[in-house]
């Protein structure tokens, strides 16, 4: 697999879009487009090569070849989550931890009472 298209492949899993029709459902593409965007039988244009940028949160720089390292560069689009990220940072690591259980609880509360159970 040539460069780019091992790029947008390791893109896509590292997104966690483990098949190429996941991935070709959440750009509005086909499978078989996305297939051949990673053997390079053809190029994603400038429009699609955004879209997977986005959903991948890395740079299309990076898809490019123009960036040695894949950097998952999340976008931050409101100014709540600019104070949310701001006071993460300050937070002491093990407040930090506590959060992220906190959230992790709120988004999905039986993921993470059996994920504690599986630890112990």
């Amino acid at each position: 697999m040539p460069e780019m298209g091992r790029r947008l492949a390791a893109a896509r899993l590292s997104a966690g879009y483990y098949t190429q029709g996941a991935f070709a459902k959440a750009l509005g593409v086909s499978r078989g487009l996305v297939g051949q965007w990673e053997s390079e039988h053809k190029r994603p244009g400038r429009d699609n090569l955004a879209k997977i940028a986005k959903l991948c949160s890395i740079s299309m720089e990076y898809l490019q070849g123009d960036a040695i390292e894949m950097r998952r560069a999340l976008a931050v689009s409101t100014s709540d989550e600019i104070d949310l990220l701001v006071m993460f940072r300050r937070m002491p690591d093990l407040s930090k931890q506590n959060l992220l259980y906190i959230a992790a609880l709120l988004v999905d509360p039986h993921g993470v009472t059996r994920k504690k159970r599986e630890k112990v």
